[in-house]
């Protein structure tokens, strides 16, 4: 043992006594005996944390092209994890047609593997300041819609963050970091941010059930014209209207989308509230109002 890791080992026992706790000390115990010798040497591992409520992932990029990808679920005032799934194999440096920087992970399924295991095989490397993030590459829409609705990166399980197993772990806010500058997102998401809006108008609305808060509509333009799912959608700024909705059926010209209502008594139009109620007619576009 070095001294490095006797070092490591006090510390993490002073922030014990103290009530503090590290990456590694949440991990399962075996685990986090892995993580940490990986921590330390020449050859040390880079470490990359995502974590979303109780759910948590540990990147290990190893300097001989190998990973450690460790899954597990810690409950609040709990001592120990569960759901742990642990994968290990290649990845490889990658760099997309736009110029971006990235990584694909081989991560190969097992008898009890989540299919959103999966979904961390390709990432696109950011940094920013002091920051290193690594992008899930399939949820880029998703974070340069929340980039432009909300300013944050997205739900925090759509990223990674460089950790040391030996930091204190602080619990990511649920819908993301603020959002980095934006010459230093990646070219993907700058592409997306710049791109001009799209435009719905609103051909059919359903049947209103007085027990729900959302009512579906029919679009007159699909997934060709550029909609995709789980696309946010707005009412344009000025326009009068408060609709807020996101799409929930995919088809090539007509897609369906759930628009959210908010009601005082059962009669929502009746009772004056047109501005949060859809009607044939209505505008939509994918470009978030500026708050007001």
């Amino acid at each position: 043992m070095n001294g490095r890791t006797v070092a490591m080992n006090i510390f993490s026992e002073k922030q014990k006594e103290n009530g503090e706790l590290t990456v590694a000390g949440m991990l399962p115990p075996a685990e986090r005996i892995v993580f940490e010798k990986l921590a330390v040497g020449q050859d040390a591992a880079t470490f990359y944390l995502s974590s979303y409520f109780d759910w948590h992932r540990l990147l290990a990029l190893q300097n001989d092209g190998q990973y450690r990808l460790l899954f597990w679920r810690m409950q609040p005032n709990a001592h120990e994890a569960t759901d742990v799934r642990v994968y290990t194999g290649s990845y490889h440096a990658m760099r997309t047609p736009l110029g971006d920087e990235g990584l694909k992970l081989a991560i190969g399924l097992r008898g009890d593997s989540l299919g959103s295991d999966v979904d961390d095989e390709e990432l696109i490397l950011v940094r920013s300041g002091d920051a290193e993030l690594l992008l899930r590459a399939s949820e880029l829409h998703d974070i340069a819609a929340d980039i432009a609705a909300e300013g944050t990166m997205g739900r925090s399980e759509y990223y990674w963050y460089r950790v040391s197993p030996f930091d204190l772990f602080v619990q990511e806010p649920h819908g993301g970091r603020t959002a980095i500058p934006f010459t230093d997102l990646p070219h993907a998401v700058q592409d997306m941010l710049s791109a001009k809006p799209l435009l719905a108008t609103i051909v059919s609305v359903d049947e209103r059930l007085t027990d729900e808060d959302t009512v579906m509509c029919t679009l007159d333009i699909g997934e060709a014209e550029g909609l995709r799912m789980n696309m946010p959608l707005y009412s344009p700024q000025g326009s009068g209207k408060h609709l807020k909705g996101w799409v929930w059926e995919m088809t090539p010209h007509a897609c369906r989308v759930g628009i959210e209502y908010h009601c005082v008594a059962p009669h929502c139009v009746d009772e004056g509230n047109v501005a949060t109620f859809p009607r044939v007619g209505d505008t939509l576009t994918s470009l978030a109002p500026s708050p007001e």
